[in-house]
């Protein structure tokens, strides 16, 4: 699977523009919210969550997929990798992991401050809005794992592309 994996990010849009990238190691990736559900309280949640500043960088997905925020947060600037494990309630077996990269939905990418993660698990636990850890910034590297596989592979690499190669790699119309 790997790099051909690339072939569905997308290229960038105007309303993604805001979208600075991760531009650090350290910070604990999540999904905020559930792709197959829409909870409205998450814009009121982002708001609290920037105003503690607990979020260095945010990205909604409702147009675009999961893939795409990971290239694109990678790449900065300053660029900087990352170790993404989807949950396993999200992505059970390869098709939906798959579907949940290629596919938008009704969820948020946040980008969150290492040492005030707790603080931005409470927040949002209180407002019943489901928060989803899935890695770390860090290394010279795009990595997406699943978090179950076979006894001989139990987090099976959906995707391993250096930062370099992914600078060149053009996004698909």
């Amino acid at each position: 699977m790997s790099v051909e994996l690339l072939r569905f990010v997308q290229p960038a849009s105007p309303s993604s523009q805001g979208f600075a990238g991760f531009g650090r190691p350290g910070l604990l990736l999540a999904l905020l919210g559930d792709p197959r559900h829409l909870h409205p309280g998450i814009p009121d949640a982002i708001a609290e969550l920037r105003k503690e500043t607990l979020i260095a960088a945010h990205q909604s997905l409702d147009t675009r997929n999961l893939l795409s925020a990971l290239v694109y947060g990678c790449l900065g600037p300053p660029a900087v990798g990352c170790t993404v494990v989807l949950p396993s309630a999200l992505a059970e077996d390869e098709s939906r992991a798959l579907a949940l990269l290629r596919e938008p939905g009704s969820h948020h990418l946040l980008a969150i401050v290492a040492d005030r993660q707790a603080d931005a698990r409470l927040l949002v636990q209180d407002l019943n809005i489901p928060l989803w850890p899935i890695g770390r910034t860090t290394g010279q590297s795009l990595i997406i794992r699943r978090s179950e596989g076979p006894e001989s592979d139990p987090f099976p690499t959906l995707l391993h592309c250096s930062l370099t190669d992914l600078q060149h790699q053009p996004p698909q119309p």
